[in-house]
């Protein structure tokens, strides 16, 4: 597959072939878990003995929601990883997607052949979906759902904070010329 770059993931995840171009399905690249400065978590600095705040703020690369109740208005969030170097580092530091995970009501990676192996065992988990890109002959992205994502646990069903559909407003909304 010729060199891949994430904004042209992006461009092609709401675009026939990809599963996300189905009708009611909406895709929203980089999408942010918060308006602002995110949540601030309290933690204790060792080296000054007092307590201070950390700022998470966490962005997905898309966010695809489905319009229909006849698909429960399902939202899945899609992480593009183009390297098995990105993939593993996902793997090693999850914050970011623990902290959508609970916006979304299922997590799939999507890269090209080779990032992820499905032959090691638990490398995408049970939480994921993977979805594979490659290129077409008309040298379009085209995406193959390989392992369907579960339905998370605890995912949102219907109640979404206030913060978080700001975010999504604010990062797609028609912007005003100045």
């Amino acid at each position: 597959m010729t060199e891949t770059t994430e904004a042209e993931v992006l461009g092609a995840l709401g675009r026939w072939p990809s599963p996300w171009a189905q009708r009611g399905w909406f895709v929203l690249p980089k999408v942010r878990c918060s308006t602002g400065y995110g949540n601030r978590r309290p933690f204790s600095d060792i080296k000054t003995r007092k307590i201070r705040f950390r700022t998470t703020i966490a962005t997905i690369d898309a966010l695809a929601m489905n319009a229909w109740k006849s698909q429960d208005y399902a939202i899945n969030g899609l992480e593009v990883k183009l390297s098995r170097a990105d993939w593993l580092r996902e793997k090693r530091d999850p914050v970011k997607t623990e902290i959508m995970r609970r916006y979304c009501d299922g997590l799939y990676v999507v890269a090209p052949p080779g990032v992820v192996r499905l032959d090691l065992d638990n490398e995408i988990g049970v939480s994921w979906g993977y979805a594979e890109i490659n290129r077409a002959d008309d040298g379009r992205l085209a995406f193959k759902i390989v392992v369907s994502c579960p339905k998370l646990p605890g995912s949102p069903n219907g109640m979404l904070p206030r913060s978080f559909v700001a975010s999504v407003l604010r990062a797609h909304a028609p912007r005003e010329s100045t």
